[in-house]
């Protein structure tokens, strides 16, 4: 059951609606909505075998609303990002800890958590079940995070820490960690060379890179990307302004070199966009 962007839609609603369909529910979404903990805890007594939650952008999610969803031992999909109340490590750590154990799907885009919460996950009983984890906009988050990701969730297939103070130190320790990646997201980070030199060699089935906004990187970035290096890639986000040294030049040689390869080159959303669903 998913609800998108309904602003008037309040706690009374949620819990009736929740009770109508009872016990049976196994996904539902909040996005955008105007529920609190109320809901969340309504839900987290009266859905057991809910196994995907969002609450995207939602008014009122609390550190102790989370607290109460690690009831919900079946979940495997959870997006609280964006919540009006960013959801700070001790919350985020408790869920980790006591709550689903085959976790598959995480965002916790926009939040307050540091690297206590990734600590926390890498040691978690969902550590090796976890596929996707988004840190969008995790601005305490550092290097020393992404090595515990490295070193505990290896099966991650896509992974998000756009606008994220990271370096070339944690991701490529990160990547080293999770060969599977498919999906990997560096927009605004200051990622370099480096990082795509690994990235090319390690992460063989990746199709998708978004390297926005990284300034750091040079224009010889773009030679790391000929083949045979990234036999996968199907998609790379650059995005304006770009740095000064990715040529159009540069750019074209690659096209030529990989033409089934999409070259994506758009503006950014700010925080506060995403946040608000723009």
């Amino acid at each position: 059951m998913h609800l998108w962007s309904f602003k008037n839609f309040e706690d009374g609603a949620a819990i009736e609606l929740v009770n109508a369909r009872g016990a049976a529910l196994r996904a539902l979404s909040f996005d955008y909505c105007s529920i609190t903990g109320e809901t969340i805890g309504h839900i987290a007594s009266s859905c057991p075998h809910i196994t995907s939650i969002s609450t995207k952008s939602s008014a009122g999610v609390s550190d102790e609303a989370l607290a109460e969803l690690a009831q919900c031992k079946q979940l495997q999909s959870v997006n609280i990002g964006y919540c009006k109340e960013a959801l700070v490590d001790w919350a985020v750590s408790a869920f980790i800890k006591e709550g689903p154990s085959q976790l598959r799907v995480l965002s916790l885009n926009g939040g307050s958590v540091t690297d206590r919460s990734l600590e926390a996950l890498a040691h978690s009983r969902c550590a090796l079940t976890l596929t996707d984890l988004a840190l969008q906009d995790c601005r305490q988050i550092t290097c020393q995070g992404l090595k515990w990701l490295g070193a505990g969730c290896h099966n991650l297939q896509c992974l998000d820490v756009t606008n994220t103070p990271v370096k070339d130190a944690g991701l490529v320790a990160s990547i080293r960690g999770c060969p599977h990646l498919i999906k990997l997201r560096l927009d605004g980070t200051s990622c370099s060379d480096p990082t795509i030199r690994l990235l090319g060699g390690h992460c063989k089935a990746l199709r998708q890179l978004n390297v926005r906004r990284c300034f750091r990187l040079s224009g010889a970035m773009l030679a790391h990307l000929h083949p045979p290096q990234f036999p996968s890639l199907r998609s790379l986000g650059l995005g304006f302004p770009r740095s000064k040294t990715l040529t159009g030049e540069a750019i074209e040689s690659l096209k030529l070199l990989r033409p089934t390869l999409q070259i994506i080159e758009t503006g950014g959303q700010s925080m506060e966009q995403r946040r608000a669903g723009v």
